[in-house]
């Protein structure tokens, strides 16, 4: 990721959870059953997207949450970013990639066991690389992000003395931008270029589910213990130069572990 797009994306994470603190703050005054709550959690996450790396890359990464809860609704925003860069080794280049992703969230409780909720969200997947034919040339620069909305269900089991564990399922219908630089040796005169070939900036469209389960647990006073494994699974489809590539996989997963600490 260039320097200013992520000093841009870090802002942007910035403002969305200063704005669920101050809209707390603001609330509490007015209505004292306001509950608010912020956490931090730490892990690993994975991202494949396969017709570009043949690799899975793995990040050590951090994820921030604030949030507010009135009644039956919750608002929350979340912010995850990897802490190091993961070490891309392909057959025609080298290099390092990095994640972030922004979750915007608002969610109603029907009943103690069911919940639904929709959101907004962006990620982004940078990869700089440097050709193996050329290690002295530039360092090539890819991005692949995704934004939009997402619904979706979740289902709560409260375990006396275990604290809440919780299943839930989202849809997202989600804008594709990336930006490419070609792998291939281009297409002949006459021939439809293939995947490797795509260069330059691209747009398409990015749906798909994500499955998340999480368990909670109270600890002492208000602090909690959160574990979280999430799940994406995506399919892209792109258009280029007149041939549209369909349903292109793009799958990430999380395990994160930490502390939420509610006010």
């Amino acid at each position: 990721m260039n320097a200013t797009h992520q000093q841009n994306f870090g802002y942007l994470a910035v403002i969305c959870l200063c704005s669920v603190f101050s809209l707390v703050s603001t609330s509490v005054q007015a209505e004292t059953s306001i509950r608010t709550f912020g956490g931090v959690e730490f892990g690993y996450s994975t991202y494949s997207f396969d017709q570009k790396i043949d690799q899975t890359l793995i990040f050590p990464t951090t994820s921030l949450t604030a949030g507010m809860a009135y009644g039956s609704y919750n608002l929350l925003v979340s912010y995850s970013f990897s802490l190091d860069s993961a070490e891309v080794s392909e057959e025609d280049f080298t290099g390092s990639a990095d994640r972030e992703d922004l979750d915007l969230v608002l969610v109603y409780q029907v009943s103690k066991q069911i919940s639904f909720f929709g959101g907004y969200k962006l990620g982004e997947t940078t990869l700089d690389s440097i050709s193996r034919e050329d290690e002295d040339g530039p360092i090539r620069k890819e991005s692949y992000e995704q934004t939009g909305p997402f619904v979706g269900i979740s289902i709560n089991w409260i375990i006396e003395d275990a604290g809440r564990l919780s299943l839930s399922i989202a849809y997202a219908d989600l804008d594709a931008t990336n930006q490419f630089v070609s792998d291939g040796d281009g297409a002949d005169p006459g021939e439809d270029p293939e995947f490797d070939d795509i260069t330059g900036s691209t747009t398409g469209k990015t749906t798909g589910y994500s499955f998340n389960l999480s368990w909670t647990l109270p600890l002492k006073g208000n602090w909690l213990y959160r574990a979280r494994l999430r799940f994406n699974q995506y399919q892209q489809d792109i258009n280029y130069q007149g041939v549209e590539f369909k349903d292109i996989d793009e799958d990430s997963t999380s395990l994160l572990m930490g502390l939420v600490y509610v006010f």
